[in-house]
C-alpha cells in the first residue's frame, strides 16, 4: 500500500470514521482484489462522500509545510479524472454547479501555499470543519459575519441552558439528596466506629457478631446529638453486614461525625459519576462533548432515579461505574502504553481490576469480560505476568484487612456468609423494591429463583448464539476473534448478563446500564441503535414509577418495566453481532 493510502486511513481511523476492525479488512480485502484504496472504497461503500471530503480537508489542514502539503495533496489526487470526481462531490455537499466548485478545488490543490490555505480554509468554513489559528485570517474575505454571529448566539444558550440546569440541581441536591439520611451508607460507616468503641473486641461483622454491632451502634446514636445519626439507627435498628472487609475498611478514612462522613460520601459520589460521564462523552461524542456531558449530568441528577437513589441510600454505585470507566478508559485510549511498558500498563490495570473486584463482586462478569479483550490483544505472556502483580496486589489486600480488623479469618468468615451461605434470606421480594429479572420470573411461574436464574441465561445465551451463525454458511472462528476485540461490545453484553441473572436488582444497582445505554447512543452508526439506548434509559429512569402511582398500579407492574430496561440494550447488542457475522460470512 502506498504512503498516501496509510495516511488517508489513519486520519479515518483518527476521526473515527473507521475502526480497527474495519480498517484490517480492508486492507486484507484490498490486497486480494489488488485495486487501489479509493476504488475499493467507491466499490464497498464504506465511507460517503462527506466522510471522504472531511478526512481530505483535516489531511491539508494538519499539513503546513510545503513538502507535507504535496504528500497529501498526491494522497487526494492523482490525474484530471479523479479531480473531477472530487470536484462532483463538493459540489453536493456545497450546494453549487459543478463547474464553479470544479474550479475552486483545482486552485485549493494547486502548489501555492497561500492560494491553496485560503481556498481550504474557506471550504473547511462552510463544510463546518475546525480551522486551525493560523488560518482564521485566510477566512474573512469570504466570511459575511452571520456565520460569526450566529455561533456566538449559540454559545450563549448553551451558557443559559447549562446555568438553568446547574441551578436546578443544585436546588434539588439541598432540598432533597443532603436531607437523606443514607440507610446502606450506614452499614458502611458503623463498622470502624463499632471498631474503634471496643478497641476491636467486637472483630468481625458477619453472622454471630452482628447484634453486638447493632447494640454498640445504638448505644452511639443515642449518646449522638446527631438527628440523622439517630433516624438511621432507628431505621436499621437490626443491622444486615454483608459488604467486604475491604469496603468496610475504605470507609474507614471518613470522618466519625455521621452527617459530614455522609454529606462528604455524597459529594465523592456526584464528583465520581461526573467524572465517568465526561470520559465517555469524550471518548465518544465528537460535537462539544463538554457541553453535552455537562447537560446530561445535570439531567441524570434531576431525573434519573438509579443515581438519585444511589445518593439518597448511600450506595457505591456511582464509584463502581467510576471505576469501570477508568478501566476501560485505558485499554481504549492506551493511556499508559503511551508511557510505560506493557508490562507495567496490564499491571496496573490488573490491580485497578483487583480492587474493583474486592470492593464488591457483583461485577465479576464485567472484569472477566475486559480480561478475555486483554488476551486477545496483549497476549497470554503479558496476561500471566500482569496476573503475578495482581496477585501480589490482593495479597497486600488480604494483609490490610486482617490487620484493620485483627482477625486473621475476616476474608473466610466473608465468604461463608455472603457466598456460601443460605443467599434466599438475604434477597428481598418485588414489594421491597427488588426489581430482578429471575425474581420476577419467580414470582409469575412456579419455578424456583435458580430455574429462573437459568432459564434467563440460557435465553441470552441461545439468542446470542443465534446471532452469531446467522450470516454464517460455515462455522468460522474469526468472527470470536472480532467481537473479543471489540471492547464496548464486550463490555456491554457482560453489563446486560450481569443486570439480566442478578438475584438482588434494587433500583440504583441499574446505574451500570449507563456504560451501554451511552455508547449506543453516542457511538451508534444507526438511528435504530441509539433509540434502544435511549428507550433503556427511559424504562429504568424511575419516570414510569410515577404514572404507575398515578393509576393505581401494582408493584410487579413497576418491577416490570425497571426489570425490562436491559432488553432494548440486548437487541442492540444481537444487531451488532449479526452485523459481524454477515460480514464475515
Amino acid at each position: 500500500m502506498e504512503k498516501n493510502e496509510l495516511l488517508f486511513l489513519q486520519k479515518a481511523l483518527e476521526m473515527k470514521f473507521l475502526n480497527r476492525i474495519e480498517i484490517e479488512n480492508i486492507l486484507a480485502r484490498q490486497q486480494e482484489k489488488k485495486i487501489s484504496l479509493w476504488e475499493f472504497l467507491r466499490q464497498e461503500s464504506l465511507l460517503s462522500a462527506e466522510k471522504v471530503q472531511k478526512i481530505h480537508i483535516s489531511l491539508l489542514n494538519t499539513h503546513s509545510e510545503e513538502q507535507d502539503k504535496t504528500t497529501v495533496c498526491k494522497a487526494i489526487i492523482f490525474d484530471k479524472e479523479e479531480a473531477d470526481r472530487e470536484a462532483a462531490r463538493l459540489s453536493s455537499q456545497l450546494n453549487k454547479k459543478q463547474e464553479q466548485e470544479k474550479t475552486v478545488v483545482c486552485k485549493a490543490l494547486t502548489f501555492d501555499k497561500e492560494e491553496a490555505d485560503k481556498e481550504f480554509a474557506h471550504l473547511a468554513q462552510k463544510i463546518g470543519l475546525p480551522v486551525q489559528k493560523e488560518q482564521e485570517e485566510n477566512i474573512q474575505p469570504y466570511e459575511q459575519g452571520d456565520a460569526h454571529q450566529k455561533r456566538l448566539k449559540m454559545a450563549t444558550i448553551q451558557k443559559l441552558i447549562l446555568f438553568f440546569l446547574a441551578i436546578a440541581s443544585f436546588n434539588f441536591f439541598f432540598s432533597t439528596i443532603a436531607r437523606a439520611i443514607g440507610v446502606d451508607f450506614y452499614h458502611f460507616w458503623a463498622v470502624d466506629i463499632v471498631l474503634k468503641k471496643t478497641n476491636k473486641q467486637i472483630d468481625s461483622p458477619y453472622q454471630k457478631n452482628a447484634p453486638h454491632y447493632s447494640k454498640v451502634m445504638a448505644q452511639y446514636a443515642k449518646d449522638s446529638h446527631d438527628a440523622s445519626l439517630q433516624s438511621v439507627q432507628i431505621y436499621r435498628r437490626n443491622a444486615e453486614f454483608t459488604a467486604s472487609p475491604l469496603l468496610y475498611a475504605i470507609f474507614s478514612f471518613l470522618p466519625s461525625d455521621y452527617s459530614l462522613a455522609f454529606l462528604l460520601f455524597q459529594i465523592l459520589e456526584i464528583i465520581f459519576f461526573g467524572i465517568a460521564l465526561f470520559i465517555l462523552f469524550s471518548l465518544y461524542s465528537q460535537d462539544s462533548p463538554n457541553f453535552f456531558a455537562a447537560c446530561t449530568f445535570c439531567l441524570f441528577f434531576l431525573f434519573f432515579k438509579p443515581f438519585s437513589h444511589n445518593l439518597l441510600a448511600g450506595n457505591i454505585n456511582c464509584s463502581q461505574f467510576f471505576l469501570l470507566t477508568i478501566s476501560f478508559m485505558l485499554l481504549e485510549k492506551k493511556v499508559l502504553e503511551k508511557s510505560c511498558s506493557k508490562l507495567i500498563s496490564g499491571a496496573a490495570l490488573f490491580m485497578l481490576l483487583a480492587l474493583i473486584f474486592f470492593i464488591k463482586i457483583n461485577l465479576a462478569l464485567i472484569i472477566a469480560s475486559i480480561l478475555v479483550y486483554f488476551i486477545c490483544q496483549k497476549g497470554l505472556k503479558v496476561f500471566f505476568l500482569s496476573s503475578l502483580f495482581a496477585s501480589v496486589f490482593a495479597a497486600l489486600i488480604f494483609l490490610a484487612t486482617s490487620w484493620y480488623f485483627s482477625h486473621g479469618n475476616i476474608w473466610k468468615e466473608w465468604i461463608q456468609f455472603a457466598l456460601l451461605g443460605d443467599k434466599e434470606t438475604l434477597i428481598r421480594p418485588i414489594q421491597y423494591a427488588n426489581y430482578s429479572s429471575p425474581l420476577l420470573l419467580n414470582s409469575y411461574t412456579s419455578l424456583s429463583l435458580s430455574t429462573s436464574t437459568k432459564v434467563v441465561f440460557f435465553s441470552l445465551l441461545g439468542s446470542a448464539v443465534c446471532a452469531l451463525f446467522s450470516g454464517y454458511k460455515k462455522i468460522s472462528l474469526s468472527i470470536f476473534r472480532e467481537i473479543a476485540t471489540d471492547l464496548p461490545l464486550l463490555i456491554s453484553m457482560s453489563t446486560v448478563f450481569t443486570v439480566a441473572l442478578a438475584p438482588l436488582m434494587w433500583s440504583h444497582y441499574y446505574i451500570i446500564l449507563l456504560f451501554p445505554a451511552l455508547w449506543f447512543i453516542l457511538d451508534a452508526k444507526n438511528h435504530k441503535i441509539a433509540i434502544l439506548g435511549m428507550l433503556s434509559i427511559l424504562l429504568c429512569s424511575g419516570l414510569f414509577d410515577e404514572i404507575a402511582n398515578l393509576y393505581g398500579c401494582s408493584h410487579e407492574t413497576v418491577a416490570i418495566i425497571w426489570a425490562s430496561s436491559w432488553l432494548p440494550l440486548w437487541g442492540g447488542i444481537l444487531y451488532r453481532i449479526t452485523t459481524y457475522s454477515k460480514k464475515n460470512g
